[in-house]
């Protein structure tokens, strides 16, 4: 049973409170705040007083939900470790400026409001990732919103007319929602249809780039339907087999019987690629028809300069696919090797993660990698992730690297032999989310 330490949590709904108490802004160490339900702004006090968002410092989860509050605080921003905000079904008109402030703010709810826009410099909260601004007045969406790594944005129920093709850049969203406004330029299908095709829709429409992702399409498709000797991909007779959607945005090929990714192929995706989607496939080796002691892949890799996620997921790889020299760290941020079973065997050495400093997830199911190693270091270069997960790892104890991933927010290692839980996870104050398996015993030690 997983020990916690105390924390310090203030409930004040649902109730009929119609101002803050001036205390409240005195309590530092308050780490969560739930105003909702309450009559806040309903009254001639201000809604929210400088004073709260300046005084609770370490506040990281805040709820004024269901009240009838028409701003925020200006000083919003001081609110640094804020990591989920929560402002459904209020009145708000407003999104304070200072929100870039918010460092840590991951979530950020604002469904049901009067919000007119969003501002600017929501593009600056690197952290965030979900967004929702459901049923407000918005007009448009920004292309500021493409310079956040969002995996969800519901912006539905709106009077949207014109979305930001750059939005189709966003390699991270996996959940787009535009419903219920009144977009002429976008057909209904689409809209309705799955992410990945309205963002590829968005793309089509950035003009500067068409003729750059034609051109790497058509480079790609010849790469695998051309080869001679073997159908690389399995089940293809046609070039559009190949879903390539971007000249520096997605390429998606998982599921697709691919048995290996010849090195010209890699050549493209070096220069004008950010994501590469390859689960799911007969990838072997070292993915690119070497054998198990080829660096081939992990030499592609090296080469890549704009990729950021690299998904390998459900092959059955034997070559660790990452270089792991003395050059600068990769772009990579998020990797995915979860059920390759073998790929384990291929870490020799503690410094495989050392050009991937940049990560913030990575998942390594199904992956048994020597204990040695885990336990001198493997994953002190990765001090950015903020999520990781390594179920049937075959590991006895949380990694000692663990515990100094300060970002970390969702630590998910079931089904393993974790019998202990040091102290030290009283320091990982961004974790939202951790998952063991029902077979773990774990408890606190000091």
């Amino acid at each position: 049973r997983l020990s916690t330490p105390p924390r310090y949590h203030r409930s004040y709904g649902p109730s009929t409170l119609s101002r803050v108490p001036d205390s409240l802004a005195r309590c530092h160490q308050l780490v969560s705040l739930d105003l909702s339900g309450n009559l806040l702004g309903a009254g001639l006090a201000p809604d929210l007083p400088d004073a709260l968002a300046t005084g609770l410092v370490n506040v990281r989860e805040l709820n004024v939900s269901r009240n009838r509050l028409s701003s925020l605080p200006e000083s919003l921003g001081a609110m640094r470790r804020l990591a989920r905000l929560d402002c459904r079904e209020n009145e708000i008109r407003e999104l304070p400026a200072s929100v870039e402030g918010c460092d840590s703010l991951a979530e950020l709810y604002l469904g049901h409001n009067r919000l007119a826009t969003i501002p600017d410099e929501i593009g600056f909260v690197a952290s965030l990732r979900t967004l929702d601004v459901s049923n407000n007045a918005l007009k448009e969406l920004r292309p500021s919103l493409a310079n956040v790594p969002l995996s969800l944005l519901d912006a539905s129920g709106n009077d949207i007319v014109a979305v930001a093709p750059e939005l189709g850049r966003c390699v991270t969203l996996r959940k787009l929602m535009l419903e219920g406004n009144p977009l002429k330029s976008i057909r209904y299908n689409i809209l309705a249809g799955p992410t990945r095709e309205l963002l590829a829709h968005l793309r089509s429409k950035l003009s500067d780039e068409r003729d750059d992702v034609n051109a790497a399409a058509a480079a790609f498709g010849k790469v695998f339907i051309g080869a001679d000797d073997a159908v690389v991909i399995a089940s293809a007779t046609h070039a559009d087999r190949v879903a390539f959607e971007g000249g520096r945005g997605t390429l998606l090929l998982r599921d697709r019987g691919v048995e290996r990714v010849p090195i010209e192929a890699w050549d493209i995706v070096a220069t004008r690629v950010a994501c590469v989607d390859l689960g799911l496939n007969g990838l072997k080796g070292d993915a690119c028809g070497g054998g198990s002691n080829s660096d081939a892949l992990a030499t592609a890799v090296g080469k890549c300069k704009r990729l950021e996620t690299l998904l390998l997921d459900g092959n059955d790889l034997s070559s660790w696919p990452l270089p792991h020299d003395n050059a600068p760290p990769l772009p990579l941020l998020e990797m995915s090797l979860a059920n390759n079973a073998r790929v384990g065997g291929a870490v020799q050495t503690r410094g495989v993660f050392s050009r991937a400093s940049n990560m913030t997830r990575l998942d390594l199911s199904g992956v048994v990698i020597a204990a040695r190693f885990v336990d001198d270091g493997l994953l002190g270069p990765l001090a950015n992730l903020v999520e990781l997960r390594w179920a049937r790892g075959d590991l006895t104890r949380v990694p000692e690297d663990v515990y100094w991933m300060r970002k970390l927010r969702a630590l998910a290692l079931p089904d393993n032999r974790i019998g202990e839980l040091r102290a030290e996870v009283s320091e990982l104050t961004q974790v939202r989310s951790i998952h063991w398996s029902p077979y773990d015993r774990v408890g606190v030690v000091n």
